[in-house]
């Protein structure tokens, strides 16, 4: 059918807040401005952003519908996992919006150093850091190019899923892809020295909670995070045993449909509250 798309619809899917102070920060924007939406209905992707939009009144109650993010849908049924896992993974954080481009040079040197270490004795495995951006990836060569190691590539286009599914580690700080490793049992590693060592309130994945202390290996300083490296380079960290404790850190944040993905939570959300147009004029 056609449709009249003039009654507007909103998916909120850029303004869902995940740290505390961002929270916060846009609990009192939507407060202070009196901001109102005017569209038909907003979807939000967890109860998080819905009760920003709700107690402030920036949303009626019946105007928000939480669905979840379609991102996620990918590790809904984590099927063709490798039987071998060869890659230990580096997620960039290197830009100043992550908020600590410092502790990443840390990370990247100790990661870059592991790689050569292990060499010797884990002649098969490889070491992974991936990128966002071309951009992000410019400026990492660039950190690297004292290294050359041909056991360390940098990779923009794999997915995180072909990455993480095939890695006995991953770290990374202050990015939504931490969540999408709570969904494999593979043990996820985080910076917590340096610049890296800030107010919980201003991390995506907070070392104070105890549910994610449980899940998340923080590491204080950088011998703790060479360890990590090395027993993950010679097969010695345990896959992770505890799924629902996992997956309830991500829902803390996101909604996780149980009976369908998100992306057809969005769609069904869409359709709802678009008007059939009349092809009689």
């Amino acid at each position: 059918k056609e449709c009249d798309w003039s009654s507007a619809v909103c998916s909120s899917d850029l303004e869902h807040y995940l740290t505390p102070i961002d929270h916060e920060l846009a609990f009192e924007r939507n407060r202070d401005t009196g901001f109102k939406f005017t569209a038909t209905a907003v979807a939000v992707f967890g109860e998080y952003t819905r009760r920003i939009y709700a107690e402030t009144g920036a949303c009626r109650a019946d105007q928000l519908h939480v669905t979840g993010s379609p991102r996620l849908d990918a590790w809904r049924d984590p099927v063709d996992v490798p039987a071998e896992r060869n890659l230990i993974t580096l997620v960039s954080y290197s830009t100043d919006n992550y908020l600590a481009p410092e502790n990443f040079r840390s990370v990247l040197k100790l990661v870059a150093d592991a790689s050569q270490e292990s060499a010797a004795t884990s002649p098969g495995l490889q070491f992974v850091v991936k990128c966002k951006t071309g951009a992000d990836s410019s400026l990492v060569r660039r950190l690297l190019e004292q290294h050359t190691s041909h056991r360390l590539r940098i990779e923009i286009h794999t997915p995180l899923r072909d990455l993480f599914l095939r890695s006995r580690l991953i770290v990374g700080f202050n990015s939504m892809s931490l969540y999408e490793a709570l969904f494999t049992d593979t043990p996820v590693a985080v910076p917590r020295w340096g610049d890296a060592d800030r107010p919980a309130g201003e991390l995506l994945v907070n070392p104070e909670d105890p549910d994610t202390e449980r899940q998340v290996s923080f590491c204080s300083a950088p011998d703790a995070m060479a360890e990590l490296l090395r027993r993950a380079a010679q097969q010695k960290l345990s896959r992770a045993e505890d799924t629902e404790g996992r997956l309830a850190v991500v829902r803390k944040f996101y909604h996780v449909p149980v009976d369908r993905t998100a992306s057809a939570s969005v769609a069904a959300f869409i359709m709802r509250h678009v008007q059939p147009r009349s092809t009689s004029q």
